[in-house]
């Protein structure tokens, strides 16, 4: 089935990478000054806006404009904040949290200081000596247990850097910047853009970031995993599991928070 494709591909990825993401948090580790638990916010906070890096934040951009220039706090994901700072659109927070070396694709080179920068321990170390403002740092939880070490992963993470505060993943970025601004920054009137998880031509809004999407179509394709499927708007569109794993993972808390919570992604599979 799916879901077992889906877990395997979990598990294949944690046995892949633990070395890497404790060496990075230990390389990490010296550069760390802030806790992305600072952020904390107690009582109700400010409405919020997170913007993934769907193709449709090309058509509903200017709502999200509107919502920004009401007051709302602005979160975007890696993938999408040079799309906004094109824009003359400065983010209060970028979230990132893979240790893969090509997240300098997206994030590599951004002028914004004006922008929090929530990172995973884990990320590339370059990236952080890169980013030109202030970085907020966390420990993503997870139920991964390293079997070599005899030790849980997140827990080997948290001793590496000395940093506490912990955010709840859904498998992917964009679940991790919803559980920022539900939790830290306690967000109300929380409203997603440019949550997809499918694309007609382009995966990326803005025609952005070319490279990564050949380089995803062509690993997607190899392994059989993409897929045809239809939008909320009844289009004929594209998605692979793990953007249909993301979109139920979303569905979900999107039910559990439906009164903080709203999508408005123009065209979406969730």
């Amino acid at each position: 089935t799916q879901d077992a494709v889906h877990l395997r591909r979990s598990i294949r990825t944690v046995a892949k990478n633990k070395d890497l993401w404790l060496a990075n948090a230990e390389a990490n580790a010296g550069m760390i000054k802030h806790d992305v638990s600072e952020l904390w916010r107690d009582g109700m906070g400010l409405p919020g806006v997170i913007a993934a890096a769907g193709p449709s934040l090309d058509v509903d951009v200017s709502d999200l404009e509107k919502h920004v220039s009401s007051g709302a706090e602005l979160c975007v994901v890696d993938a999408s904040v040079k799309y906004f700072l094109s824009r003359d659109i400065v983010p209060d927070y970028c979230v990132t949290s893979d240790a893969s070396p090509k997240v300098k694709d997206f994030i590599g080179g951004v002028g914004a200081s004006k922008t929090k920068l929530i990172a995973n321990v884990i990320i590339d170390p370059e990236i952080a000596r890169s980013w030109p403002g202030d970085i907020y740092w966390f420990i993503m939880m997870n139920q991964y247990h390293d079997g070599d070490k005899n030790q849980m992963i997140q827990d080997m993470h948290t001793r590496a850097t000395k940093v506490n505060g912990k955010l709840i993943p859904g498998g992917n970025v964009s679940s991790v910047a919803l559980s920022f601004m539900l939790s830290v920054r306690n967000s109300k009137d929380l409203r997603l853009y440019g949550f997809d998880f499918c694309w007609k031509t382009n995966m990326y809004a803005g025609k952005m970031h070319a490279q990564r999407q050949s380089e995803r179509m062509r690993d997607e394709g190899e392994s059989g995993t993409i897929y045809d499927d239809k939008n909320t708007v009844g289009e004929p569109v594209k998605t692979n599991l793990s953007l249909r794993r993301y979109a139920d993972w979303h569905r979900d808390a999107l039910n559990r928070n439906r009164i903080r919570v709203t999508n408005v992604t123009g065209s979406t599979i969730i």
